[in-house]
């Protein structure tokens, strides 16, 4: 019995039995904690009908308690001035002529933005990734961001420490393809990262109404009074202060400011669109 390895994201995994093939139960195949590891193939090639081999990210592990280590790398930033040419809806990317750079921000639109400039011949897309994350992209020694420039004929430009916030420049001097098929290794590659990042919020909603506050306060007092429990049972400690009751809906990975904007804005307008 053996199951294929996972090099793509929609990988169903599969087993062989007595001559048969049988799907794997997504839960029963995910893999443990401690086990995390980059290495299983490099991300589909989504452009390409070749196959690539080696890993992405070989001898490379997922270590959330690494996050606040400095980040690398340094570039300055390029702005775009011009007309739409041409937009494709299903992959939300526009392409703009470009005939002026000046550092700037992304535009506030979600749809990815591949720019031209016809004075150097270049193709380029800024993608906001988190800080906090960029280590990932760079991998050990810069082995990942070297492999994900020679793939896709990109260079990856990464802002300086003094600009965190900044985005990452994609630039490639082949087609705006390349600047797309770039762009997918990194989102797929985060995706995977994602999936292992420690939790740092969570949505609830306060229980903090008068009679649920007096019902929990009775049975908090009835359990430490109950002589027939064991001591384990009966210290204040295990039970949470009145006042700070909630019922957990969900738990997020924000993993900076803009994350944190983005999750309180939608838990707004879900409120107001669907509650109120």
């Amino acid at each position: 019995m053996a199951v294929q390895s996972m090099n793509f994201p929609l990988f169903v995994p599969t087993y062989k039995l007595n001559g048969r093939i049988y799907r794997r139960n997504f839960q029963s195949s995910r893999r443990n904690e401690s086990e995390v590891k980059f290495g299983t193939g490099d991300t589909a090639d989504l452009y390409d009908s070749s196959k690539t081999d080696g890993s992405l990210c070989s001898h490379f592990s997922v270590n959330c308690d690494e996050f606040l280590e400095e980040l690398f790398g340094s570039s300055d930033e390029m702005q775009s001035t011009a007309t739409t040419t041409s937009a494709n809806e299903s992959s939300d990317v526009l392409t703009t002529d470009m005939e002026e750079a000046s550092e700037s921000e992304l535009p506030s639109s979600e749809k990815f933005v591949v720019h031209y400039n016809s004075k150097s011949k270049k193709w380029s897309a800024k993608i906001k990734i988190p800080a906090l994350l960029r280590r990932f992209v760079i991998g050990p020694q810069g082995s990942v961001k070297r492999k994900i420039q020679d793939e896709t004929n990109c260079r990856l430009v990464f802002p300086s420490k003094r600009k965190r916030k900044s985005p990452i420049e994609i630039l490639s001097t082949t087609s705006e393809e390349s600047v797309m098929r770039c762009r997918d290794r990194i989102e797929l590659l985060l995706l995977e990262v994602r999936n292992r990042v420690a939790f740092t919020h969570f949505v609830s909603i306060p229980m903090i109404h008068e009679n649920i506050r007096k019902k929990f306060e009775e049975f908090s007092q009835a359990v430490q009074q109950d002589d027939e429990l064991p001591d384990s049972c009966r210290f204040a400690a295990l039970f949470q202060q009145p006042g700070k009751l909630h019922l957990t809906l969900t738990m997020l990975s924000l993993l900076d400011e803009d994350e944190e904007t983005t999750a309180s804005n939608s838990l707004k307008a879900a409120i107001s669109d669907s509650v109120r």
